[in-house]
């Protein structure tokens, strides 16, 4: 600020009066004062009463000043302001828009589907215990009439042989269809359907080589059992009344 001492401004209107007029310590403080206001563009202070003038409007200091002992008279100076007097920046942004039409051609296509429905017939065939025992195939060959019991055979694996017994509900039989040379062949019929129990008939065997294993089950009253590895075995194929 540029400084004026034993003066003051001197207004020929109103349009010069002080806008703000406080009592402060020194003129250090009424100078702050201003200089932290925007539209503060001088100060008058003076030193007898303390008084702070500020002003927003002033004459020009040539030929308008008046002298006032122990007046101090003090004028902005540009970019002393604090905070800075604000500086206004004009910017001129062209925008320039494009429009872009996008045009999707929509294709619809009509499909026509035949269903076809097929009528699936299913036929249930239902299988009953019958109380007269299977008979053998017609096609088994070369029917040896066997005597004392399968295993006696044991090593003729293939070959048929027949054997006279009556059918038993008790008796050990291991195995299911295939069944170890040493099961009773009274039960062992039984359980295969190709004997009644209590009825004598005579069955036909097949012989076979020994498993690594036999399963149980319980068929037409006979109970078989599991068992491990055997050397020889037969089936039960049929019976000749």
């Amino acid at each position: 600020m540029s400084k004026i001492i034993n003066s003051k401004f001197q207004c020929a209107n109103t349009t010069c009066l002080p806008f703000v007029t406080n009592i402060l310590s020194d003129i250090r403080q009424c100078k702050m004062n201003c200089l932290a206001q925007t539209y503060c563009r001088a100060i008058s202070f003076h030193q007898l009463t303390s008084t702070c003038q500020l002003f927003d409007n002033i004459p020009n200091p040539n030929g308008n000043m008046l002298v006032d002992t122990n007046t101090i008279t003090m004028i902005v100076i540009a970019g002393t302001r604090n905070p800075p007097e604000p500086t206004t920046t004009s910017t001129t942004s062209t925008s320039s828009t494009t429009t872009s039409t996008t045009s999707t051609s929509s294709s619809s296509t009509s499909t026509t589907s035949t269903t076809s429905t097929s009528t699936s017939t299913t036929t249930t065939s239902s299988s009953s215990t019958s109380s007269t025992p299977s008979t053998a195939p017609s096609t088994i060959p070369n029917v040896i009439t066997g005597s004392g019991g399968p295993s006696t055979y044991r090593g003729n694996n293939g070959q048929y042989y027949s054997f006279s017994i009556t059918g038993s509900l008790s008796g050990s039989v291991w195995g299911s269809d295939i069944y170890t040379d040493d099961s009773n062949l009274n039960a062992a019929a039984v359980h295969a359907g190709y004997a009644q129990n209590g009825v004598t008939t005579t069955v036909i065997i097949q012989i076979l080589p020994g498993q690594s294993s036999y399963t149980s089950t319980t068929r037409n009253g006979v109970t078989t059992y599991n068992y491990g590895s055997w050397g020889g075995s037969y089936s039960v194929v049929g019976n000749s009344g």
